[in-house]
């Protein structure tokens, strides 16, 4: 009778951690964390690369270990480090353009294996200045179709943190969305949008980004487990009652 007892809180114990931790969801995007370098992603309209040093002009990106590279005039404007640090950490800046409403797409990226479930997407972003920030929004559009269709859906404009001399704010970013019925591809794009006419200052209308994950509905190991420990708890005890 002891014996069952246990039996039967463990299995109590395994279902509870099964809604309260569910298993760790894979991130799907290539190089959401940018520490490979300038590869997984698409942009348009801008020029640069990881090996760009120097002050970013207008239209411009860099993937690097210091958001400094986006104004190496005054680099002690912007975050001062990437969101995640450690050795190999780097960091996704872009620059906007000086006219006022000027749309540029600084990330893309193309996600085949969609199935229908609710997916979350998040990321941080930070400006590079203390002042006439840039906007962005995520918008997550069909791609190819194998069944099904998917409404097109986006965060709205969102102004990342300003940053001013040796701070490090950074701003959290998430979209949760669901993909009922469909299958196929995804297409996730950020674009940045500048926000004034008057803008040569240096430091203006740079955004540094960081740390984009993209995960799908996963079961929970602990779940499972403990299902499979109340069945076998449940067996036990009838063949027990039988006796």
């Amino acid at each position: 009778m002891r014996g069952l007892m246990i039996m039967a809180r463990w299995a109590w114990i395994g279902a509870l951690l099964g809604i309260l931790y569910p298993a760790v969801a894979q991130n799907l995007l290539v190089n959401g964390n940018f520490n490979s370098g300038d590869t997984g992603f698409t942009h348009t309209g801008l020029t640069g690369g990881a090996s760009y040093t120097g002050t970013l002009a207008q239209l411009q990106y860099s993937v690097t270990n210091s958001p400094a590279v986006a104004n190496t005039a005054s680099p002690a404007y912007g975050p001062n480090a990437a969101h995640t640090t450690g050795v190999g950490a780097k960091v996704y800046v872009t620059k906007g353009g000086n006219a006022n409403n000027t749309t540029t797409t600084v990330w893309s990226e193309t996600i085949t294996g969609i199935t229908s479930g609710r997916y979350t997407f998040s990321g941080y972003a930070a400006s590079a200045s203390s002042a006439n920030a840039p906007t962005y929004k995520l918008t997550v559009t069909q791609g190819t179709a194998i069944s099904g269709t998917f409404t097109s859906v986006n965060t709205g404009n969102v102004t990342p943190p300003t940053n001013t001399s040796a701070s490090n704010n950074w701003g959290l970013f998430e979209l949760g969305f669901n993909t009922t019925g469909y299958t196929g591809s995804l297409v996730f794009t950020i674009t940045m949008t500048t926000t004034t006419t008057a803008n040569t200052s240096t430091r203006a209308n740079a955004i540094a980004w960081d740390d984009f994950v993209l995960t799908a509905p996963e079961p929970s190991t602990w779940a499972a487990a403990g299902f499979l420990t109340l069945v076998a708890g449940e067996l036990v005890w009838r063949r027990y009652r039988r006796r």
